[in-house]
């Protein structure tokens, strides 16, 4: 049995949920989730996913529509914070006149660089070397790294 360890992150009034254990990390909103493995990384309540070359071929970027709605902060038994870091990654929200957005910036285990997520939009970046295999199944995409 995997013990997940939890906390929130605040954006504005509302909150995103992490979870992580050694080597997963979860983002996950009232009816959305992010999940991020070594390789693998399944979108779930998301859709139009597109894949770029930035950078002279150097890096992709991965971005992604998700539906959904954003956690209550007001959840006893969980820590809530605008930053954190542990061995597996860095979190932090970041609000600027475009609006407000959480950055997390993984560690070198994983074969992402980061992941920036705003109101309704994921992207991720990960080195352009890397093939990037998207497979949609409904409202869930599954995209490996090779």
């Amino acid at each position: 049995m995997v013990i997940l360890k939890k906390l929130l992150m605040k954006l504005n009034d509302e909150c995103l949920g992490i979870e992580y254990s050694g080597e997963l990390i979860r983002l996950t909103g009232e009816n959305f989730s992010f999940e991020f493995r070594q390789r693998v990384i399944i979108l779930k309540n998301a859709g139009n996913v597109k894949v770029y070359s930035i950078r002279g071929g150097s890096k992709k970027v991965i971005y992604a529509k998700y539906y959904g709605k954003l956690l209550s902060c007001s959840d006893l038994g969980e820590l809530v914070r605008d930053e954190v870091s542990t061995s597996l990654f860095t979190a932090r929200v970041t609000k600027c006149t475009l609006g407000t957005y959480l950055t997390v910036v993984f560690s070198g285990m994983f074969l992402i660089d980061y992941v920036i997520i705003s109101k309704d939009l994921v992207g991720l970046l990960v080195p352009g070397k890397r093939e990037v295999y998207v497979e949609v199944s409904n409202d869930i995409i599954t995209i490996y790294l090779v």
